[in-house]
């Protein structure tokens, strides 16, 4: 980073995480946990148009000062499919 810094190279790196670093963001770290964890429901349609209740699943987001939730409905079973693996692969 000095070498960069000194020759004005811009750079962007991964940084390890430490107790220190996880310290000045705990209040976000709760928070995105406890958003993480309120991300999963079942739904049914209040016009009727479903059938029934099914899985959904909702990725809060929020990017360049506005919202950018992404949500999807899906069939396939939790155990098999846990939240995120459904976003990732």
């Amino acid at each position: 980073m000095a070498w960069c810094e000194n020759d004005r190279v811009g750079y962007v790196l991964g940084m390890a995480r430490n107790q220190r670093s996880e310290g000045l963001i705990a209040g976000a770290l709760t928070q995105a946990q406890q958003q993480f964890e309120a991300t999963q429901f079942a739904h049914k349609t209040r016009s009727g148009s479903w059938s029934k209740k099914r899985r959904v699943v909702a990725k809060a987001g929020y990017i360049n000062g506005k919202s950018n939730p992404r949500i999807i409905v899906t069939s396939l079973r939790r155990k098999d499919w846990e939240k995120q693996k459904l976003y990732e692969e």
